[in-house]
């Protein structure tokens, strides 16, 4: 083989080799916009809100749950570790509701319900129906209507559609922001928020 010869088989090596390398880049490339647009669970945007919101509901009533629950640890030990054992399957039911999926979310959307029922029965067991109590009954209530609902609703095509993340956070933020100022007023009425230093106050101590 002459030198010519060399040449001219490594320019068409190289040649043939260069719409390779690009495809590879095209097709990297869209793999990693195909991770960025899936980031949101492809579902209609109406099972969106649904989920989301309830799985915020789910999360706040938890948590006055165990406002409540703690209150009785001494006068009420079986009332509390009730409440408290509720409150844990609440809050693992707002894990699931948020991480998207409809598989798990009837068996949350029960818990919920037990839960609201619960906040309402401990008010009775009690004889003391506040804030606290009413609060866990209706986020409990709330959260489990919006995941029951949420494997019901159906949409079009471009309901599906999750390029439009920013709606979507929008969305989720403004459930998340109604269910912590439910939350805050439940959990204000509780022992914990009775004793809660109120905010800008300082504690002095002698």
């Amino acid at each position: 083989m002459t030198p010519a010869d060399a040449g001219a088989l490594r320019t068409s090596s190289v040649a043939a080799s260069r719409p390779q390398r690009t495809a590879a880049r095209t097709t990297a490339v869209r793999s990693a916009t195909a991770g960025t647009t899936t980031a949101w669970p492809d579902e209609p945007l109406a099972t969106f809100v649904s989920r989301t919101w309830g799985g915020c509901a789910a999360l706040g009533a938890g948590l006055v749950l165990t406002g409540i629950g703690a209150e009785h640890l001494g006068g009420h030990p079986a009332v509390a570790a009730a409440l408290l054992a509720l409150a844990a399957g609440t809050l693992g039911s707002a894990v699931v509701a948020l991480r998207g999926g409809a598989t798990h979310l009837p068996r949350a959307a029960v818990v919920l319900a037990l839960a609201g029922g619960a906040g309402a029965a401990s008010g009775l067991a009690t004889q003391r129906f506040g804030a606290a109590e009413l609060t866990a009954s209706a986020l409990g209530v709330l959260g489990a209507v919006l995941l029951g609902a949420s494997g019901h609703v159906t949409g079009t095509g471009d309901d599906r559609r999750t390029e439009h993340g920013a709606t979507r956070l929008v969305l989720l933020v403004l459930g998340a922001l109604a269910v912590a100022a439910a939350c805050a007023t439940g959990l204000a009425a509780t022992e914990a928020g009775d004793h809660a230093v109120p905010h800008g106050l300082h504690v002095h101590h002698g």
